[in-house]
């Protein structure tokens, strides 16, 4: 999933911000219709490609940023 490039995000691998972390779990539990019961384990960067990090560090452009969620749901 895809945040596009917030405002806090001053380097392509800054970790997410809590205002990400939220949005990514939020996409996920609409989705992929989610119980109750699920549970994020982990939500984190999604590291993006060599090629965009090359051009961060050649003109500056920060990549779209993507979220990797592992989550778990005991009704899926």
């Amino acid at each position: 999933m895809s945040f596009g490039q917030p405002e806090e995000a001053r380097h392509p691998l800054t970790p997410l911000t809590e205002s990400e972390v939220e949005a990514a779990w939020t996409t996920v539990e609409e989705e992929r219709s989610l119980s109750d019961d699920a549970r994020a384990i982990e939500i984190s960067l999604a590291e993006p490609s060599v090629e965009a990090l090359s051009s961060f560090h050649s003109d500056g452009s920060l990549p779209e940023r993507r979220a990797k969620v592992v989550a778990r749901d005991k009704n899926h």
